[in-house]
């Protein structure tokens, strides 16, 4: 009976102490983490009120950096028609942001030359690595009126 006991006592003490372990890790990354990355002036406003299939839709974007480093993260995103949802996958994208917030004149929404006529707006998130877990950070833009392609 002692012998079982010598085994089983620190078992489980090494099951409590990874428990505990667990627990604070969990902690950490469910409420005390937070993305280095957020958006401030959601939806981003579109700077032209129509572009033509094909062309680039400029977009206002208010981002912050909240690391003392320069941060890279990856940006996905779709062209999304208003009326009926229908989603249109952008290329994702790579990019970087110095410490601290600013505005910038994001140009790597480029509406497909194949984009019917319609009203759309640009639905993305930026997808950034903390310490413990990776962030989505979602975002959407105004919208905004897609004319013919580019002759017509």
């Amino acid at each position: 009976m002692m012998k079982a006991a010598a085994v089983f006592t620190p078992l489980l003490r090494f099951a409590a102490g990874l428990a505990a372990l667990c627990v604070i890790t969990g902690g950490w990354a469910l409420y005390i983490e937070r993305p280095d990355l957020t958006y401030e002036n959601l939806p981003f406003p579109a700077e032209l009120r129509q572009v033509r299939a094909g062309q680039v839709m400029p977009l206002t974007v208010r981002r912050c950096n909240h690391s003392t480093g320069i941060k890279a993260y990856v940006i996905t995103h779709a062209l999304v028609n208003v009326e009926t949802g229908a989603k249109i996958i952008m290329p994702d994208a790579l990019t970087t942001m110095q410490p601290g917030c600013e505005t910038v004149t994001s140009t790597i929404n480029l509406v497909p030359t194949a984009t019917p006529p319609g009203r759309y707006y640009v639905s993305g998130a930026g997808i950034i690595e903390g310490r413990i877990r990776t962030w989505v950070v979602p975002w959407t833009s105004e919208a905004f009126e897609v004319a013919g392609g580019p002759g017509g």
